[in-house]
């Protein structure tokens, strides 16, 4: 039984780590996981740069370009990703800034990110010390981060420690479960 005193020390210990700003640092397979789409975009075009000559490099990029303008579930698909992308940096910003870690300062982990009729859907893998009522908490902080309409989060069906969180971007609020 949590009783008021303790809670008392849980905020105050909460407000003294994010006074003091404990938070870990990445590994780097945690960094290279996170910035993984920029990283290939990068290595794919400094590695087209130099093997493919430059008039041949600008009338390809300008046709892809023109082909995702014109073929519209092309250009359906890159926006999607994008958001996707968008969603992972924007949601582990609002996590950091609305405090959502353990402890010791490990905040969740996006895994993946897929979108869905009416915006995106997060799997994060919860560190100990943070369940889905503390990331509930800050539903609207980050739904504000993400630049949604709404923030849901549910457990996952299968494992404990991994949360889903329903970014809705279009469309109405629903109802938290």
């Amino acid at each position: 039984v949590v009783t008021r005193r303790d809670r008392g020390h849980r905020a105050l210990a909460d407000q003294l780590v994010r006074e003091l700003g404990a938070g870990r640092r990445p590994g780097p397979f945690l960094l290279v996981w996170r910035w993984r789409w920029e990283l290939a975009l990068l290595a794919a075009a400094g590695g087209l740069g130099h093997t493919v000559p430059l008039e041949v490099l600008l009338p390809a990029v300008a046709t892809s370009v023109a082909l995702c303008a014109v073929v519209p579930g092309l250009r359906h698909l890159l926006c999607a990703r994008f958001w996707c992308v968008a969603v992972q940096h924007r949601l582990r910003a609002g996590l950091r800034e609305s405090d959502v870690r353990s402890w010791s300062g490990r905040m969740p982990a996006i895994v993946w990110t897929s979108t869905r009729c009416d915006g995106e859907q997060v799997l994060l893998a919860c560190p100990a010390g943070v369940d889905m009522a503390r990331i509930a908490a800050a539903r609207g902080e980050l739904a504000a981060a993400c630049w949604a309409v709404d923030l849901t989060v549910r457990p996952h069906p299968r494992y404990a420690n991994l949360a889903v969180v329903d970014v809705v971007r279009r469309g109405g609020r629903r109802e938290q479960p």
